[in-house]
């Protein structure tokens, strides 16, 4: 497990695989949302911890889906709210 890299997980959660085959992963000990391209070495911090945007931090995050206009919704037992982000965007 680690903490600082992008490469490293700490408690990763869910995960949620797309139509590219990119993937998108709950790191719940880091409070981040990773997505992980094909063939990358290093996950890019999407939402959370890392990411400048709002909230800084998605406290143990445990669940994200995605609708069909590609927002992304994040929650998890400790966050008490469901946080919707719109595509492309960390806020």
């Amino acid at each position: 497990s680690g903490s600082a890299s992008t490469n490293r997980f700490n408690t990763p959660w869910c995960i949620h695989i797309d139509d590219d085959d990119t993937m998108f992963i709950c790191d719940r000990g880091n409070n981040r949302i990773q997505r992980w391209r094909p063939n990358a070495t290093a996950g890019t911090t999407v939402a959370g911890a890392g990411a400048g945007g709002t909230p800084s931090s998605l406290t143990e995050s445990e669940h994200l889906t995605f609708d069909k206009n590609g927002f992304m919704y994040v929650t998890g037992r400790q966050l008490n709210a469901v946080y919707r982000f719109a595509p492309n965007s960390s806020v």
